[in-house]
Order: structure tokens, then sequence, then C-alpha cells
């Protein structure tokens, strides 16, 4: 009889397991040095956050690609800042600052203008750039900007297109930026 008991207990145990297990925190944290996504999956023993398996995947955007195609960052150990997250079975979702910058990374628009940037203005002024779009506090006002200074989505082929673009285009970018910054401040 004991021994059945063990049996049913065990067999119990792994049922349970299966139903209410394992519990499964999946999430993404963005590099705020060049753009790249990461991927996590965890997971954890029920009821208690202990975690017993891993995974990592890591994604390049269109912005991470420009910064290597570019040359604007090198090889860099990845600083991660947690963008979003959700749990199962349990369904709850968790926000973080790396959520505000995922849209610049993932953005084809902010892509090409770094790329412009680097090839037709300067490397300190492509880092400028780089450097407000991967920043959580700043990154939401980079498309306000380029919408702002009518840069293309496509961008420019050419340094004389770009230069015709940057003689009033940059100015209004850097304007709308700093306007926007300090209107945060204020509010």
């Amino acid at each position: 009889m004991r021994r059945y008991r063990r049996y049913i207990v065990g067999l119990a145990c792994v049922v349970a397991f299966g139903v209410i297990g394992p519990f499964r925190f999946g999430f993404y944290s963005v590099c705020t040095d060049c753009g790249a996504l990461r991927h996590t999956d965890r997971r954890e023993l029920p009821f208690i956050a202990i975690p017993y398996w891993t995974s990592h995947s890591v994604e390049t955007t269109p912005l991470s690609r420009a910064c290597a195609t570019t040359h604007l960052v090198g090889e860099h150990n990845h600083t991660w800042l947690f963008g979003q997250g959700n749990t199962f079975p349990l369904w709850s979702c968790s926000l973080g600052r790396g959520s505000s910058i995922s849209g610049q990374a993932m953005s084809e628009h902010v892509a090409v203008f770094i790329k412009n940037v680097t090839q037709f203005e300067s490397l300190d002024e492509a880092r400028k750039w780089l450097g407000l779009a991967l920043d959580a506090d700043t990154s939401r006002f980079v498309y306000g900007a380029l919408l702002d200074g009518q840069f293309p989505e496509t961008g420019f082929d050419n340094a004389q297109e770009y230069r015709l673009w940057a003689a009033t285009g940059l100015g209004k970018m850097n304007k709308s930026v700093v306007e926007m910054i300090e209107f945060e401040k204020i509010h």
C-alpha cells in the first residue's frame, strides 16, 4: 500500500508540474550601444522564481546593422537594457526603459539617417544622434525630429543631395530635439 501511495504522489507531482509549470518568463532587452535586441527565455520552478533553464538569442536590427556597416560602433560588450517581457501560464506583462528604445532600433528610417550622417557629415555628429536614439530619456524625440527635419525615409545617395538637405534640415532636427527636451523638463 505504501508503495502505491509513493507512485500516486510521484505521479501527482509530475502531473501538477505539467499543468502549472514550468513557468516561463520571456523578454527582450536592447543594447544601448548599438541597438541590437536580445531575446531571453527563462524557465522557472512554479511559484518560486528560481530559474532552471535560460536561453538567449541576439537579433540584429536596422540600427545595429547601420552601426556595424559604418563602423560607428566597433566590437563591444553589449549593455542590455530591459525592454518588455511576459510570463506564462499566469499572463502578466513587464515594461522596462528599453521599450522606448526598441522603436528606434527597429526603424529603417533612423538607420538610414545614422548611415547618412556618418557617411556625409561626421562620426561625432552620428555618435550624437545615435546616443539620442539609444537613450531611454530622449529616444522618442529622434523620430519626431526626423519628421520635423523632413529627412527622407530612403536617405540620400550622394554628398551633394545630403548637404542641400542638411543646410536646413539638420538644423531643424537639432532645434526640434532641444525644444522637446526643454518642454519635457518644464512639464
